[in-house]
């Protein structure tokens, strides 16, 4: 009675032809938002050097024109060096918002899969399919020793709720969970 019938559409966007070899590894964490009837899939693009966030555009949710990424790595020895990925944006109206996860750790060649600490990391465009400026003096929250995001805290989903912003976000020492800030 409660069960909705869905339609397997197959693969609608396979990894390896982004544009400067931005998913030649994989593809992963898609994230549809739309703007101006234009809808705009973040992912993870794993390339050569690591996994950066990436997008493509659609206008009926079959077809993808991908763009490459959005965000590149940090210079070396800053926060997001290895990884700048699993974008979440919000709309205030008048520019929008990307929370991403960040790390300047990976567990080596050739994927270069992100390892801990993962971190989040801020930054803002006008529109959706960029530029995006990073704000690097923006540290919504950090790990913190002694709690159950000892190791990682990094973005997730977030929603305006009266005068504030209530942001989900992944939680981990030894095990994962979520938490909420």
């Amino acid at each position: 009675k409660l069960r909705m019938e869905a339609r397997d559409q197959g693969v609608i966007l396979r990894h390896g032809d982004g544009p400067r070899q931005c998913d030649d590894l994989g593809a992963r964490e898609a994230l549809i938002f739309e703007e101006h009837g234009i809808y705009h899939l973040f992912y993870d693009g794993a390339g050569p050097k690591g996994w950066l966030a990436c997008l493509a555009t659609s206008k009926d949710l079959k077809t993808w024109e991908k763009h490459g990424p959005v965000l590149d790595f940090g210079k070396p020895g800053e926060d997001d060096s290895a990884s700048a990925s699993s974008p979440w944006v919000y709309f205030d109206g008048q520019n929008w918002h990307m929370f991403y996860v960040a790390t300047p750790n990976t567990y080596g060649g050739p994927e270069y899969i992100p390892a801990l600490p993962y971190l989040t990391m801020k930054a803002r465009s006008k529109s959706l399919a960029g530029p995006w400026v990073k704000q690097p003096e923006v540290i919504p929250f950090r790990p913190k020793p002694g709690t159950y995001y000892a190791d990682t805290a990094n973005a997730g989903h977030f929603v305006k709720q009266g005068d504030e912003y209530l942001m989900f976000f992944s939680a981990a020492t030894m095990k994962r969970t979520l938490g909420i800030a």
